[in-house]
């Protein structure tokens, strides 16, 4: 769930000249990421037959992202959304 090396290039970019500009570029180009993947997995659980959930390694209690201060939360959010849609119960803190 990492933001792709270009996207975080282009924020570090943008964000020297306009910070609002960087995060609204970055929120849009991260939910396209995570779109991706979403769909992906998606159309690899229906070509098995199982639930997003039996596909991806994830087990409880796994921390897919690490922590960060409120304030600072530009893609922990997003990620959060993307998991629950896949089915599962997230726990953020």
């Amino acid at each position: 769930f990492i933001p792709s090396q270009s996207l975080q290039d282009q924020y570090k970019t943008l964000l020297q000249n306009n910070k609002e500009m960087a995060s609204e570029h970055f929120i849009v180009e991260f939910k396209k990421q995570l779109d991706e993947f979403y769909n992906k997995v998606v159309k690899a659980a229906q070509a098995k037959n199982i639930t997003p959930i039996e596909l991806l390694p994830f087990k409880e209690n796994d921390t897919l992202v690490s922590w960060e201060r409120k304030a600072n939360t530009h893609y922990r959010g997003l990620i959060a959304e993307l998991l629950k849609k896949l089915g599962y119960e997230i726990v953020e803190n």
